[in-house]
């Protein structure tokens, strides 16, 4: 039949609500590690929370989609996502400070 190429792409989301200070930034680094995305997460000044990260487009999909709702204890109001070409720039995926 042949090989499938996967499509591979980059994702940059924005969550609002009560995303700090819930653990939301170290259960998205777990959920990204079990789909193989690799980027950064980190906490910004405004409360929300800023990810950038790329992988193969189906896992992406399903990790925007957690994102939505986050761990126990947040409260996701909104997520907007950008979405773009995989530029391979990173090889794991990190929590920053």
């Amino acid at each position: 039949m042949g090989t499938t190429l996967m499509a591979r792409k980059t994702l940059k989301a924005d969550i609002h609500g009560r995303v700090q200070g819930v653990g939301f930034r170290y259960y998205a680094s777990s959920r990204a590690n079990t789909l193989d995305i690799h980027g950064w997460i980190r906490n910004e000044p405004d409360g929300s929370v800023h990810v950038e990260c790329e992988g193969e487009e189906s896992n992406l999909k399903a990790f925007e989609k957690w994102l939505h709702s986050g761990p126990p204890g947040a409260h996701v109001t909104a997520c907007y996502s950008r979405w773009s070409e995989c530029r391979d720039l990173y090889s794991s995926f990190v929590v920053e400070a």
